[in-house]
């Protein structure tokens, strides 16, 4: 909050500056081309310091009031007529300083018969700053709702995270649980082994995963964990094979992209009458991250409900909003083979 209240404050003061800077500057022309020697104060007051006077009037009326107040609601044609309104005495205004002038050559009889000419040109050149405060203020509105709508965007996509990232905890719990379910009454021992297991991993899905991007090395050591939670209940019967680099760099990524993959194999593998087996790897490769699984395709039966297929779904969705076209998922089943490949460009 006080960030944005900051760069409030900063950007009013370097609008207000501008402005400054823009009105000197055509304060000064006049001064800045002429030569000293042509420069006559009362015609240069008259002729160029007085109408800026009122055009910087006209485009701050309409600037910080009527374009809001009128325009942008809709009320055009009320809008017009204060605008002309405003214009017209501005005329008399103008009129009124030339009187006061009235020793100024302005007001020689040689520009009498050109009077409603002038006027009219005065009246014209009055439009040019309301033109102005209309173009400036329609693109700070535009530039505003773009804004607006992508801020909109973002917190509709970080809530849409945050709910996928918040489903796939009680998925993976639900399963993790399943394995120490079927521990309790075939080993115990080995079932208090794998709550241990499951408490270390928890513990990471809780408090680690909550920041938007996690090193990758953290994301290994929680597979490597899951495998062996994993292994307690199912690792006489599956083959398994981790391929993971030793030496890797601190790449940041969203965390708990690979588990669902994981979590699949082990779901779609498991057999006690077929030989099974999970092969895993991961690797980089010109600035492309690769996560591939094969693993035997044993169809669970319809009664098990170690999962619900939740997972690829979400990991889909997460990757489409986390890596918009910078990722790919591929999943086929073929040959009784079951792959996944993963690949993310960092």
């Amino acid at each position: 909050m006080l960030k944005e209240y900051s760069n409030k404050r900063s950007s009013i003061f370097f609008q207000i500056t501008l402005h400054l800077v823009v009105w000197a500057a055509f304060v000064s022309f006049p001064i800045l081309l002429l030569p000293a020697e042509s420069l006559n104060w009362d015609s240069l007051l008259l002729r160029h310091w007085i109408p800026l006077i009122f055009s910087a009037l006209l485009f701050y009326v309409n600037y910080l009031y009527l374009i809001n107040a009128f325009l942008f609601k809709s009320r055009i044609l009320l809008f017009l007529i204060i605008n002309v309104a405003i214009i017209i005495l501005l005329l008399f205004g103008f009129e009124w300083i030339k009187d006061f002038f009235s020793q100024h050559p302005f007001n020689s009889s040689s520009h009498k018969p050109f009077k409603t000419f002038f006027y009219f040109r005065i009246f014209i050149s009055y439009l040019l700053p309301v033109g102005v405060s209309v173009a400036i203020k329609s693109t700070q509105r535009f530039l505003n709702s773009e804004i607006e709508r992508k801020n909109s965007e973002n917190e509709a996509l970080k809530s849409e995270l945050n709910y996928l990232h918040y489903q796939i905890q009680p998925h993976f719990f639900f399963n993790s649980l399943n394995t120490i379910y079927a521990l309790i009454t075939e080993a115990p021992e080995r079932a208090q082994k794998a709550l241990h297991q499951l408490s270390k991993l928890m513990r990471y899905v809780l408090y680690e995963t909550s920041e938007n991007r996690v090193s990758l090395s953290q994301e290994i050591a929680f597979i490597q964990n899951y495998i062996q939670l994993m292994q307690e209940r199912q690792g006489h019967i599956i083959k398994i094979s981790a391929d993971f680099p030793s030496n890797i760099e601190e790449i940041q990524i969203a965390p708990l992209l690979f588990i669902p993959l994981v979590e699949n194999a082990f779901k779609h593998s498991v057999s006690s009458e077929t030989d099974t087996f999970i092969d895993l790897k991961l690797a980089l490769s010109n600035g492309e991250l690769i996560f591939t699984i094969s693993n035997s395709n044993n169809p669970k039966d319809v009664e098990d409900k170690s999962g619900s297929g939740i997972g690829i779904i979400n990991l889909q969705k997460r990757l489409d909003n986390l890596y918009p076209q910078q990722n790919s998922l591929t999943i086929e089943s073929k040959a009784g083979i079951y792959n996944s490949v993963l690949k993310i460009k960092l």
